[in-house]
């Protein structure tokens, strides 16, 4: 089934449009003679309350005239928020979005019954040997180089997508001066950097906060999108590596606020997703104009900011957290809210799904300003009744299944192990990141080493490597221990940790230098792990003793 994108003069629908600012939304209960506070009421159950005096309003024909309908221009006539009465290519674009999700829903659970006939034994023991294996080889990671990127601080990285043999070639990173740079892997080397779009109104001191590859465009197409950067003006850029005189290949206003986070729909290559600071989460249709991408949602529902966004791996459901501390779930076969996660006391800074493949590919983790990392079964959320449009606060806070104090500050970013979500990476301004087991919540791994926030993490395609960018102005590359004395490493690096090397008289001196303070580094880190080690088995030893419950593996299992 291909999306119908015929344009015609009646393909948008007048809708219902609801705005989020919140002396526009007193104006109009106003105008309802409806009271603008109720006692307990919060800035989105207001909202909530005026969208569907709003709708009956316009159901009933009663005339009213709100005060944004006077503040509406002719463009934004045709970019309605809201979801009720969607024009026609939106109504294609949903039904396409319905059909795939649900045959991909479909093949899962065929997959999920034929894995229930197994016994819960074998099914149990191959989870535990895979997340084994995998955290195990992860509790060597260490610090493989340390690179300066900008004289201001770097705001974002991404891997790119797998090659044909698994593995991330490139890293994207972004600076506060709003130069992208890619970097080659293993050896850390700057390929290329992009300056600041300076056409269609970027200024000089616009940071770029968001990068997103195009995993669609994996052969590298000449015309095709290979990533998408988002500004602090509300501005994309949208840049094809081939492409002369390093420009992008289009650059176009896309909020009215910094744009903080973009993503491609995970089977449907036309359809482009971001959020920004004005409250609103748009999705697009790359093909359906040859000018700028047509928005054919613009969503408003958080009542603050918008700061991230992430799509389930069936892609039918979208969640936003905000910096009004909500958790948003939205069904795009519907274009509905579905369900508002309440828990989080902080700005919420990241939310992320495990990926298809995990073990439970229904787990939603979030985490912000709160330091703390929730994890979210959305099965277990429940349904709405049948006079609500979405489930109680009660069905809500159902979902929730682990609360975990992570970090001593600001969590920045959370990713999931792309292959099998086993392990989940959390990022903080505590200068740290902890790696941690999906399955049990238990910290595996601390990598520290940067000497201010970390604003951003990745993890590449394969896992071989993890990315951070900091306050610090260096982007730090992670990986196993022996990536250090790899050849290709040593011979290309040109900085390992985060001291510099001195000066020698040849290239096989600096070598052989580089390969005494790595066996020297990594000796006294196995020591201390050796250490942390025995004290451990010191512990448990002594539990024992005492008749109370041995102490878990090192791999955090019971």
């Amino acid at each position: 089934m291909e999306i119908d994108r015929q344009s015609t003069d009646d393909a948008i629908s007048t809708g219902t449009y609801v705005p989020t600012d919140e002396n526009l939304v007193r104006d109009g209960l106003r105008a309802l003679g409806e009271p603008w506070k109720l006692f307990g009421e919060q800035p989105k159950e207001r909202w909530d309350r005026l969208k569907r005096l709003v709708q009956k309003a316009r159901i009933s024909h009663s005339g009213i005239v709100f005060p944004w309908d006077e503040q509406k221009t002719t463009q934004s006539s045709t970019l309605r928020h809201g979801q009720s009465a969607p024009p026609e290519i939106l109504r294609q674009v949903r039904l396409f979005i319905a059909q795939d999700s649900t045959q991909r829903s479909i093949l899962r659970h065929q997959a999920s019954v034929t894995q229930d006939q197994s016994s819960k034994e074998t099914i149990v023991r191959s989870l535990v040997e895979r997340t084994v294996n995998t955290l195990t080889h992860l509790q060597k990671y260490t610090t493989l180089s340390s690179q300066p990127d900008d004289d201001r601080w770097i705001a974002c990285c991404s891997f790119s997508p797998a090659n044909s043999d698994g593995e991330s070639e490139q890293l994207l990173t972004a600076s506060r001066s709003g130069k992208v740079t890619v970097w080659s892997l293993p050896e850390a080397k700057k390929l290329i950097s992009y300056p600041l779009p300076k056409q269609g109104g970027h200024g000089a001191q616009i940071v770029c906060h968001t990068l997103v590859w195009n995993h669609h465009n994996k052969n590298q197409t000449e015309n095709g999108i290979d990533f998408v950067s988002g500004y602090g003006d509300g501005r994309v850029s949208f840049w094809n590596r081939s492409a002369p005189g390093n420009t992008p290949l289009r650059t176009f206003s896309c909020h009215n606020r910094r744009v903080n986070d973009l993503s491609f729909h995970p089977h449907i290559p036309s359809l482009f997703f971001s959020c920004g600071y004005d409250q609103t989460w748009k999705m697009f249709d790359l093909e359906y104009s040859s000018g700028n991408p047509y928005p054919l949602i613009v969503q408003p529902g958080h009542v603050d900011a918008v700061h991230c966004m992430h799509l389930h791996s069936d892609g039918a459901l979208l969640a936003t957290g905000g910096c009004d501390s909500n958790v948003l779930l939205w069904d795009l076969r519907t274009g509905s809210e579905i369900a508002s996660l309440l828990g989080h006391v902080g700005k919420v800074f990241s939310v992320k799904f495990t990926p298809s493949s995990s073990h439970n590919p229904y787990l939603l983790a979030t985490a912000g300003g709160d330091c703390t990392i929730r994890m979210w079964d959305i099965r277990m959320i429940g349904s709405p009744s049948v006079t609500e449009s979405k489930p109680s606060r009660q069905q809500q806070s159902k979902g929730c299944i682990d609360i975990v104090p992570a970090h001593k500050k600001d969590i920045t970013t959370l990713q999931f192990e792309p292959s099998n979500g086993d392990f989940l990476l959390s990022a903080s301004l505590d200068q740290s990141m902890v790696v941690w087991n999906t399955h049990t919540m238990v910290p595996v791994k601390f990598l520290e080493g940067h000497s201010e926030g970390i604003l951003g993490a990745d993890i590449s395609a394969n896992s071989r490597f993890l990315a951070s960018v900091s306050l610090d102005k260096t982007v730090k590359l992670w990986g196993h221990r022996s990536e250090a004395f790899s050849d290709l490493f040593l011979e290309k690096a040109s900085a390992v940790g985060t001291g510099t090397v001195g000066h020698f008289d040849s290239r096989e001196e600096e070598i052989e230098a580089q390969h005494q303070r790595l066996v020297e580094r990594l000796e006294k880190e196995e020591a201390d792990d050796n250490m942390l080690r025995d004290d451990s088995s010191d512990e448990s030893a002594s539990d024992e003793h005492d008749g109370k419950t041995v102490a878990a593996n090192d791999e955090g299992f019971t």
